[in-house]
């Protein structure tokens, strides 16, 4: 009876350890056709790509959808020197030297501040010209691109606020 029991053991033995070896063949790499480039990684078969990189193989960077120039039209809130218009202003956007993300933006040949991308938002974190203070955030659908900047005139304590819209040239 034992020769038997231990002839049994042993037959599931192998055939356990045959099913293993079997299952672990069988597991495929997800990630072994996929190419994320220089600015990706794979992860189960999707490329998960580096902050400021976009696209199927991580091959674009984000800002490139901003970079241009654009004609925009908006107004303009300010609650004590007045309000106003804009009408067919120039935007420009560039690539900055910083970060892969960063943008220069030109506001009608005047004004020149910075911006990051994310996606399709774009951030203006507070930054100083002159006696004037700059924050603001957009978007860009297509080749049209929205934006909000708040201006704050320390010499009249006013913030005026910029919206503005308007198509890629």
């Amino acid at each position: 009876m034992k020769k038997i029991s231990m002839m049994g053991l042993s037959f599931l033995t192998v055939i356990a350890t045959a099913t293993i070896m079997f299952f672990n063949s069988c597991s495929s790499d997800a990630c072994k056709d996929v190419n994320c480039g220089t600015f990706g990684n794979c992860v189960d078969g999707t490329c998960i790509c580096d902050a400021g990189y976009e696209g199927d193989n991580c091959e674009t960077e984000s800002r490139a959808k901003f970079v241009g120039t654009y004609t925009v039209s908006g107004t303009i809130t300010c609650p004590i020197s007045g309000d106003g218009t804009i009408t067919n202003s120039v935007l420009t956007l560039t690539n900055s030297s910083g970060s892969v993300s960063d943008v220069v933006i030109n506001f009608a040949g005047v004004l020149t501040i910075n911006g990051t991308v994310t996606g399709t938002s774009i951030t203006v974190a507070s930054q100083s010209v002159g006696a004037f203070t700059y924050t603001g955030s957009g978007s860009i659908s297509g080749s049209n691109i929205t934006m909000t900047l708040n201006e704050f005139d320390s010499g009249l304590s006013e913030t005026c606020i910029y919206n503005f819209s308007g198509p890629k040239q």
